[in-house]
């Protein structure tokens, strides 16, 4: 792939990829009991049935949520008042074949919250259905997820509900965030998980505070991933820092972050002058100008952008153009801000054309690698298009009488000198595409129309191909899409 380095610059190690989570899969039956609590210490004698979906055999799983918890700082934690709403879902599906059902409860604020008594309708059978039941714990802002348990067989009635319990003591994860001087830093936005033998077991997130606590079932190993993200326009200041650990959690342990987690220095406090070597908090910035030779471009529409993607934990930064082609990309972290290091991916999108020649462009993406304090200035990207023209003949069976097929061929209304109205084509338009090896691709209107008197269609496109300068690259046949409109 093609390299953009300022000479000044080393080129730091390259890394893509992000492991992919493994997710808990959600059963098919699901029982919820959502609570608002100004307390979370709640007591349940009778739930009350809300809603259910109809179970043509039904019978009931019965029994009682609680945790085992003592350790007072837990307990705190657990009866603390918080943004999110606390609750209790249970979820249910059968391990042979039944119709899925669905039941939700609501509960009262009364005085204990844990334990809680339930009762699931279930499918049952003469022969008896054993169910799997999965049970989420959620104090407000987290959820846990409690190891599933699989009942006894559920026969039909008159026979007796099945009993099942469930019993968990927690554990307390404490993560901290800082700034570059080590004070307190509040995050914008924080999603966090634990994972365990490969299951999703806890997760929650954050707004606005330096602490979080997430709550992960005790005596188990955890691996644990932090997401952190500061500001909140993504051309502008949006930053992220990913971190992971893994450690071990007792029941009723409290456990702190083997770190505390700095957060890059935001915009939002005045920390940044945009990037460069003037910027105090040691951000990056990137400037240019861009310009498709022979063409007519459309910076303003929303279609064209520029974006910085797959940098250090994940950063990127959008940008739209002027309507000289200009751009630039302020408060960008450095490649070697997170560990591995990673240059940045460049991609440009772009609309070009008037009338029948309107078209999208991708550009082939470009590597760029930032230092902290640099500013690249790009200067102009004069890019030449070679251009790819071909001719459509389509074929049609005879119609004696009434509207032909092809008359109702869909063509937006363009004139010579815009572009299509919408600015955007989309996929139900008559249209021609095609893409190559170094994933640049555009796709471009058809110009065309039945020949009068016969069953015959003759249109004809012209798609402007762009690679980056001196570069030689591969592009696929291209792919056509028509659309008709119905008759009348």
């Amino acid at each position: 792939m093609p390299t953009y380095n300022d000479s000044r610059l080393p080129a730091p190690g390259r890394s893509r990829h992000r492991s992919d989570r493994s997710k808990t899969p959600r059963p098919s039956a699901t029982l919820t009991l959502a609570v608002l609590l100004s307390s979370l210490l709640l007591s349940f004698t009778s739930p009350p049935l809300a809603e259910a979906q109809v179970v043509s055999n039904p019978n009931w799983i019965r029994g009682e949520v609680r945790l085992t918890n003592t350790n007072p700082e837990i307990l705190a934690f657990l009866q603390a008042d918080t943004i999110g709403s606390k609750g209790l879902t249970l979820e249910s599906f059968a391990m042979t074949p039944a119709s899925p059902t669905r039941t939700r409860l609501g509960l009262g604020d009364d005085e204990v919250w844990l334990p809680v008594p339930y009762q699931l309708p279930v499918e049952s059978s003469p022969t008896g259905i054993r169910h799997e039941v999965w049970v989420t714990v959620d104090p407000g802002n987290a959820q846990v997820h409690l190891p599933p348990l699989e009942s006894e067989p559920v026969l039909q009635l008159p026979a007796d509900p099945v009993d099942l319990d469930f019993e968990a003591c927690l554990g307390l994860v404490r993560i901290r965030f800082i700034d570059r001087d080590g004070n307190p830093a509040r995050v914008d936005w924080s999603e966090v998980e634990a994972m365990t033998s490969g299951r999703l077991t806890s997760s929650g997130n954050v707004v606005g505070r330096s602490l979080f606590e997430l709550p992960v079932l005790g005596d188990r190993h955890h691996s644990i991933s932090v997401e952190a993200r500061v500001g909140s326009d993504r051309e502008l200041d949006t930053l992220t820092v990913l971190r992971s650990a893994s450690f071990d959690v007792s029941c009723d342990e409290v456990v702190e972050w083997p770190e505390l987690i700095e957060l890059p220095t935001t915009c939002r406090d005045g920390g940044c002058s945009g990037g460069g070597p003037d910027d105090p908090s040691g951000l990056s910035r990137v400037v240019g100008r861009l310009d498709i030779v022979g063409e007519t471009e459309h910076f303003l529409l929303d279609t064209s952008e520029l974006r910085l993607e797959d940098g250090p934990d994940g950063n990127q930064r959008w940008s739209s153009f002027t309507a000289d082609g200009s751009f630039e990309l302020p408060n960008i972290v450095a490649s070697d801000w997170g560990t591995p290091a990673s240059d940045y991916q460049a991609r440009v999108d772009l609309s070009v054309g008037t009338g029948w020649r309107f078209q999208e462009l991708d550009l082939p993406p470009f590597d760029i690698a930032l230092h902290s304090g640099i500013e690249i200035d790009m200067g102009e990207l004069a890019l030449r298009p070679r251009y790819l023209d071909g001719g459509v003949e389509l074929l049609g069976p005879s119609f004696d009488a009434g509207d032909h097929p092809f008359d109702h061929l869909v063509h937006p209304a363009v004139e010579d000198g815009g572009p299509v109205p919408e600015g955007r084509i989309y996929f139900t338009r008559t249209s021609v595409r095609t893409s190559s090896r170094d994933e640049a691709g555009v796709i471009g209107l058809i110009e065309g129309e039945r020949v009068p008197g016969e069953d015959r269609y003759l249109g004809a496109f012209e798609l402007a191909l762009l690679n980056l300068d001196g570069e030689t690259d591969h592009w696929t046949r291209p792919s056509l899409t028509f659309s008709f409109d119905p008759p009348g």
